[in-house]
């Protein structure tokens, strides 16, 4: 004999069982889900969107900035004659090397802000200040200033006597170094002669344009001595 299969309802089939049915847990759970697990998920997205524009906002602020910081105005130095006709055209930011009689200019007030010494206080610091202004740091001209100073302390001489300088020449060895001479004369502070002698020495020199407004005021041709050998005239 053969069974005859009787079909079952759809409905009846895909209903739950009758442990399904009476667990109350699985059945909170269920109805948990259906109420509150899409609005989980919304949010876990919106959170994910959220991050991520963050991130795009803060890589374009960031851009921003770098742009911004960027120079976006050359400027131009312009040279002109007595008329007012410009003469020569160059981009400030490249800087040229000086012309030589600005460079001996250099040296010689130079020479004469290093070995004079001013009764007045404040010349005599503005002096020192300017010296070092042309000074290289840790090279051998800072060294054989510093001694010289050490040694012959311009304030303290200033109690008794006054040195003026007197230069005569500054002439190129080679285009890095240059041959001063000058004349010295010290006095005492009632005015009286004590010493009259000629003076030379030999500076090495590089051109480093200043970087920093406070030096550009003081040193604008960015010459920097990094050797000085001097000695007296017989």
């Amino acid at each position: 004999m053969f069974k005859i299969k009787q079909n079952v309802p759809l409905a009846q089939a895909a209903a739950p069982s009758g442990n399904e049915q009476t667990n109350p847990y699985l059945s909170a759970r269920r109805e948990w889900n259906e109420r509150y697990g899409s609005y989980i998920s919304q949010t876990r997205n919106w959170q994910l969107i959220a991050i991520f524009a963050l991130g795009v906002a803060g890589a374009a602020v960031g851009g921003l900035a770098w742009v911004g910081a960027q120079s976006k105005i050359t400027p131009y130095v312009v040279e002109v004659d007595k008329l007012g006709d410009s003469v020569a055209v160059g981009v400030a930011g490249k800087a040229a090397i000086p012309d030589t009689r600005i460079i001996r200019a250099q040296l010689a007030s130079w020479i004469t802000n290093t070995r004079s010494v001013y009764f007045d206080a404040a010349a005599q610091n503005k002096a020192v200040n300017d010296a070092y202004a042309l000074i290289g740091n840790n090279s051998p001209a800072f060294r054989t200033l510093a001694d010289f100073h050490t040694t012959f302390q311009p304030f303290e001489r200033a109690k008794t006597e006054s040195v003026s300088i007197s230069v005569e020449s500054v002439l190129p060895i080679t285009p890095d170094s240059y041959r001063i001479e000058w004349r010295e004369e010290i006095r005492e502070r009632d005015g009286r002669l004590v010493s009259n002698a000629n003076w030379q020495a030999q500076v090495g020199i590089s051109i480093v344009p200043p970087t920093e407004e406070a030096h550009a005021l003081i040193n604008p041709m960015g010459i920097i001595i990094n050797a000085i050998s001097w000695s007296q005239r017989i």
